[in-house]
């Protein structure tokens, strides 16, 4: 199941992910989920992420093997990228449409063992679902 993974890793991303959040002064998020497998198979995590941050993935387990991605929250979006520093992108996954192959997304790009790092955003009112804070 997904959810194994060492607790001093899961320490580690609380840590930083924490450290991060003081820096930025941002949110922090739970619900973000990516797998090295298609179809959210393989090893997975869920990490404490910063809203506006860039989350660099530095696990090397997820370092260029992430092949599904997605957001369950309603009023965030991710967009993807293919080096460590969230310059070149190569999609976006918005809420409710979990990409779970690494195949195409909204930039019409395959993402498949190509993601180093990843920006998650509140939306804004032209997509959001009704019940997203404005």
């Amino acid at each position: 199941m997904w959810r194994h993974r060492t607790e001093s890793r899961l320490s580690r991303c609380m840590l930083e992910a924490r450290r991060r959040s003081a820096e930025s002064g941002g949110n922090l998020i739970n619900s973000i989920e990516y797998c090295t497998d298609p179809n959210f198979k393989g090893q997975c995590a869920m990490p404490t992420v910063t809203l506006e941050d860039c989350m660099i993935i530095t696990d090397p387990v997820f370092m260029n093997t992430t092949s599904s991605f997605r957001t369950n929250d309603d009023c965030v979006y991710c967009e993807l990228y293919r080096d460590s520093f969230c310059i070149t992108d190569i999609a976006t996954i918005y809420a409710g449409t979990a990409v779970g192959d690494g195949g195409e997304s909204s930039k019409g790009a395959n993402f498949n063992d190509k993601v180093l790092s990843f920006r998650c955003r509140r939306g804004t009112r032209e997509w959001m679902a009704p019940n997203c804070p404005s």
